[in-house]
């Protein structure tokens, strides 16, 4: 308030200060970046943000995150590690620890698990249970449908859109910013074997099929 902005151009700029300051002796904290503006741009920002702390190497970096697009980096920079907070969901009744929803039951386990979050569908449980009226709460399941349904025809028409792309220079570009960014890979051998072979069937293996 008193600098005249909003919490979103001050994480916006506290962001910068990082990026520009983090050494390889640096610790980085990032939670929710994003979140402030709409779920393309936060997202995209989110996104953009750790592509770079991930290709600049020797910056340990914790990113707590909703965006679930994010989830996909570790497949791109082997230096990156997805972990996540396992929620449970049972339809067991007489658990203390588990809040109840249409669903079952919920259980926060607080226990760190490492690859990404499989269970995305409790938003609508907490509000649920934190008493959202029951016509709100059927109308947001209905339009969380719709949207998973517009969602999936939506990857199918770019799936086969960019079905053609592989041997073109884009992507070979992309093949080689992947095999540089492998010299800020913590990969043991077998590891590296693995993304190398990855990295083949994406690109070398699929380019032959195609001609």
């Amino acid at each position: 308030i008193e600098t005249n902005s909003s919490s979103f151009m001050s994480e916006m700029r506290e962001m910068h200060y990082i990026l520009q300051h983090a050494t390889e002796r640096s610790l980085v904290i990032i939670d929710e970046l994003g979140r402030g503006s709409s779920n393309r741009d936060g997202a995209s920002i989110a996104f953009a943000v750790s592509e770079q702390m991930a290709a600049r190497g020797g910056c340990f970096t914790v990113f707590a995150t909703h965006f679930h697009e994010l989830t996909v980096l570790d497949t791109i920079y082997p230096n990156v590690k997805n972990y996540h907070l396992v929620v449970e969901r049972s339809a067991t009744r007489g658990d203390p620890s588990a809040l109840d929803s249409a669903d079952g039951k919920l259980r926060f386990t607080y226990a760190l698990s490492e690859g990404k979050c499989k269970e995305t569908r409790y938003g609508i449980d907490m509000a649920e249970m934190a008493g959202l009226g029951v016509d709100i709460i059927e109308r947001a399941r209905r339009i969380r449908r719709q949207l998973d349904i517009n969602a999936a025809q939506n990857a199918d028409r770019n799936a086969s859109r960019h079905s053609d792309k592989i041997g073109t220079p884009a992507a070979y570009y992309a093949l080689a910013q992947r095999l540089l960014l492998l010299k800020n890979s913590s990969l043991d051998t077998t590891g590296l074997r693995g993304y190398l072979a990855l990295l083949k069937s994406t690109y070398v293996d699929a380019s032959a099929c195609q001609e």
